[in-house]
């Protein structure tokens, strides 16, 4: 029941409910990879149709920290999302699209997205941090954050599909559905 990662220990607790704990070498020495009470607060508040649920933080006065929370569970993806319809994929991707721009004009400025397999759910969002930027650089900014997310999770996908490593040249022109730059 317990999954590691990088950063973190996920301990799943109960029905689709986990336990995040950042491990003592992400609190001391590289603290930007853990969710502050504000981040964490304003995406509980938000209601993000695309994102998991927070539940409630353990926070740690000495470390002026989170280093504990917990939050709904849905498996991460691996290689499913290349046996998804396009459809699927599309309506899921403008969901998050719209949760990202509701991020972006709370100042939200987003680092990384894991995404689970259940819904396409965005279930990690240790990285994010409140910005100073205007609200067109942060859309910018997250738009491309979004768009190269998706665009690794195809190519990890793929990467894992084809043994050898062997990813056909024509990737890189189906990748073009995520291109933040086209406009609106």
């Amino acid at each position: 029941n317990i999954i590691w990662g990088t950063h973190a220990s996920v301990e799943v607790i109960g029905n689709l409910i986990c336990n995040k704990v950042y491990t003592d070498y992400t609190l001391f020495t590289i603290k930007d990879h853990v969710i502050n009470k504000w981040i964490f607060n304003t995406i509980k508040e938000l209601n993000l149709v695309s994102f998991i649920r927070l539940y409630e933080y353990v926070f740690d006065d000495k470390k002026n920290q989170i280093i504990s929370y917990t939050m709904e569970y849905y498996p991460p993806y691996v290689k499913d999302i290349l046996r998804i319809s396009s459809e699927y994929i599309v309506n899921s991707f403008e969901k998050i699209y719209n949760d990202v721009i509701t991020l972006s004009n709370a100042m939200i400025l987003i680092g990384d997205m894991n995404f689970s397999k259940e819904g396409i759910k965005v279930i990690d969002f240790d990285n994010y941090k409140k910005s100073n930027l205007n609200i067109e650089e942060i859309i910018k900014l997250n738009k491309n954050e979004l768009c190269m997310c998706f665009k690794t999770v195809y190519r990890n996908a793929l990467y894992y599909e084809f043994a050898n490593g062997y990813i056909p040249n024509s990737l890189d022109k189906n990748m073009d559905l995520f291109n933040p730059n086209i406009d609106e």
